[in-house]
């Protein structure tokens, strides 16, 4: 088609919007194959997400236009919902196309969707598709969690594994944590091409991790953490380089075993500075807030402050703990050991318990939130996702209450009785939290009857 006139532009879509040659369909089925094999062309990648989510951004090419194509139908296929390949044909159709009841990928979805029983995917079910020469055929995964582990987990894990055997010396701890934020990265990428949600991105690169031989529970955690990870500059570099290996890896189906000695080579810099996450628990507490409508006075507010202070500085020195933040009306704790926080907290709480019976007219109102999970630390720094949760649990703890997460709960069961707290649906998104049991103590000859948190089997009903 020829057109003359016009600007480069206008002639372009006027090129584009000429009819095609119209041929019958066995024409693309028929025909002897040549005697050799035919021009490869590389199909660049996306460098943009645009309307209807669709990976864009690719130059004004064929090779440019074969990749936004695949980018269409790999997004249809992946999200396998009706409405979501409704708003793509909406965005991306151009006037005279066929409408999307005639649309080859509608059908593809209403065939999956038909065959699965049900009307939308699943929370727990991925679909891959990987554009080829010939029309991308969705793979349905399994509906169970370890079904996230599709083929290119699988081969990329291999050549991770296979360059990492490759190195002169083991990975050191350090190195691993390195190699870990690497398959963050990776699982990214793959999160991203399948538009998941965020739980089965997670999915993803726990069985990433397990691929490389990092146990479950382990992976689960890491994995847990990432995207808070990823937020830290001093951790971008790995998790780009992974990113950049996996997309590399999805155009040429190879790992290049010499990325990742390159990126350890420049993460070793960091050794020092960042260190390897480990199991910690931290310990957030607020003291002297008022019930709404109740105002305190400034001075009054101090005297509580100063008398949490000390209590604070205790139970540190004698837990063996470390204070990392100060809240002004509470502090941040962080312990190694998940039952000496939990002792530092109750014991926290008894103390301002003892202190708010001496001063009846202040308002003391102690909440203390407790959770376990990894850590790693960026200078003095502690970057987890643990520590945001102790804080929110501390804020919507009642008052007099130590608040925990399963995960800091089930190292302490044999020190102290816990009972469930239900939360608000406001909450939903938050872990089952537990409360630390108390009971009066027994009355003293002073008749004072201090709060005493219940040691298990150490009062009778």
């Amino acid at each position: 088609v020829r057109v003359d006139g016009g600007t480069a532009e206008q002639r372009r879509d006027a090129i584009a919007a000429a009819p095609m040659t119209s041929v019958a369909a066995s024409a693309a089925r028929s025909g002897t194959p040549a005697p050799v094999a035919g021009p490869t062309i590389t199909v660049p990648s996306a460098t943009t997400v645009g309307p209807a989510d669709v990976p864009t951004g690719f130059p004004p090419t064929p090779q440019g236009a074969l990749g936004q194509l695949a980018a269409i139908d790999t997004t249809v296929l992946t999200s396998m919902s009706i409405a979501h390949t409704g708003a793509v044909h909406q965005q991306w159709a151009l006037p005279g196309a066929p409408g999307v009841e005639q649309w080859a990928m509608t059908g593809n979805v209403q065939a999956f969707l038909a065959a699965s029983g049900s009307p939308t995917l699943d929370d727990i079910s991925v679909v891959t598709a990987t554009p080829v020469a010939r029309t991308p055929r969705p793979v349905a995964v399994a509906p169970a969690p370890a079904a996230h582990k599709d083929l290119s987990v699988t081969l990329f894990a291999q050549g991770v594994t296979a360059a990492i055997a490759g190195l002169d010396d083991a990975p050191t701890l350090f190195l691993q944590f390195g190699i870990h934020l690497f398959m963050a990265g990776a699982a990214g990428v793959i999160a991203a091409r399948g538009n998941l949600s965020a739980a089965q991105g997670r999915l993803i690169l726990e069985a990433m991790l397990v691929e490389l031989g990092v146990s479950k529970r382990r992976a689960q955690s890491f994995a847990a953490n990432a995207n808070t990870f990823a937020q830290i500059p001093h951790f971008r570099a790995p998790v780009e380089a992974g990113f950049r290996a996996m997309a590399h890896f999805n155009e040429t189906g190879f790992v290049e075993l010499a990325v990742l000695p390159e990126m350890l080579a420049q993460w070793q810099i960091q050794d020092g500075i960042c260190h390897a996450p480990e199991i910690m628990t931290f310990v957030t507490t607020s003291v002297g807030v008022p019930p709404p409508g109740v105002t305190i006075a400034p001075e009054d507010q101090q005297r509580v402050i100063r008398a949490h202070a000390t209590v604070i500085t205790e139970v540190v020195h004698r837990f063996q703990g470390r204070e990392i933040h100060n809240l002004g009306n509470g502090r941040i704790l962080v312990f190694d050991d998940a039952t000496r926080a939990i002792r530092a907290a109750t014991q926290c709480m008894e103390a301002l318990d003892r202190f708010a019976r001496t001063n009846p007219t202040l308002i003391v109102a102690p909440r203390i939130g407790v959770d376990t999970d990894i850590a790693a630390i960026v200078a003095s720094d502690y970057v987890s996702a643990a520590l945001p949760r102790t804080v929110t649990i501390a804020t919507i703890a009642s008052a007099r209450c130590v608040c925990c997460t399963e995960a800091a709960k089930d190292d302490a069961t044999e020190i102290i009785e816990f009972e469930p707290v239900l939360l608000s649906d406001t909450f939903a998104d938050m872990p089952a939290l537990f409360a630390a049991k108390w009971d009066q103590a027994p009355v003293e000859a002073t008749g004072a009857a201090p709060l005493e948190y219940r040691q298990v089997g150490a009062f009778s009903n």
